[in-house]
């Protein structure tokens, strides 16, 4: 699952239902592609709701398509109202998946629930920054360190 497709493809599916007025049509192609999108990851069953399918996340090693799915769940969080049901699913899924990028985010795991709802909103400004790899801690630019 390549992370860039799949963002496009769910703003494309928004952009899809901008011309109906209400929210629930609006959004509809959004979720269906979310649901396809973690039952293709988490090999969940057809037409299960979303929250079902990621408990099955639940001890489950981190793969690079967990981890474009969570991706794609945080771009989902940063539109308002397009992913309310089943939010705790949601939560600790993306807690599992995302741990290192959140943590470099300074996600409030102890936080309170709002406190945490609030930074995962917020997080897909900024999701690319905190997925890069840490750089070494002596740029190799400078003189006598390129390999």
């Amino acid at each position: 699952m390549d992370p860039d497709a799949e963002r496009a493809k769910l703003a494309d599916a928004i952009a899809l239902g901008q011309g109906e007025t209400h929210p629930r049509a609006r959004f509809r192609l959004a979720r269906a592609l979310l649901r396809d999108r973690a039952m293709q990851a988490l090999d969940g069953t057809a037409g299960a709701p979303l929250a079902e399918t990621l408990q099955r996340a639940e001890g489950r090693p981190n793969t690079p398509a967990l981890r474009a799915l969570g991706v794609l769940l945080v771009q989902a969080l940063g539109v308002p109202n397009l992913i309310d049901a089943g939010y705790p699913a949601i939560q600790r899924y993306l807690e599992q998946v995302l741990h290192h990028p959140l943590h470099r985010a300074r996600y409030p795991f102890e936080g309170s629930a709002e406190a945490k709802r609030a930074c995962l909103e917020r997080l897909h400004v900024s999701l690319a920054e905190h997925m890069r790899p840490f750089e070494p801690s002596i740029p190799l630019w400078i003189s006598g360190n390129r390999p």
